[in-house]
């Protein structure tokens, strides 16, 4: 598991290769690791690792970027979970669930489906001549 002084460093180390704060695609492309994904991952985010190193922190809104807008009254997130935290995926996930967990369960129920025809086809128990799909995980 990474600690957080090994991101630190990393972090740190990347700065000092460039000569200023880097940007995430900055340090992908020195190959360092640990990964800027488990660096956000481990401290909570980009630019709260960078301030952590005492690095300089970017601020999209200096550029035109989007601010983080409020988190809207009918989504749900983890109770220890703070929305401007959030990265923009789990953001945007957690705005999407419930189409994501439908859309997961479509596929869940789709693989079952082709391994019960597949099982149907071509599957039979060498010991016991069973060929019944719900049957075939059981026996050994």
């Amino acid at each position: 598991m990474t600690t957080e002084d090994e991101c630190l460093e990393a972090l740190r180390e990347a700065a000092d290769r460039l000569g200023e704060s880097p940007t995430k695609a900055q340090y992908e492309e020195l190959g360092l690791t640990p990964a800027f994904a488990t660096i956000m991952e481990t401290i909570g985010g980009w630019n709260a690792a960078k301030e952590r190193a005492g690095l300089e922190t970017f601020d999209p809104c200096v550029t035109g970027g989007q601010p983080i807008q409020p988190k809207p009254e009918w989504v749900d997130i983890p109770d220890d979970a703070e929305w401007e935290e959030l990265t923009g995926q789990r953001r945007w996930y957690y705005k999407n669930r419930e189409e994501r967990i439908e859309r997961k369960d479509r596929r869940r129920a789709e693989i079952r489906r082709w391994l019960y025809a597949y099982k149907d086809r071509y599957c039979e128990c060498d010991q016991c001549d069973e060929d019944r799909p719900p049957c075939m995980d059981f026996h050994l």
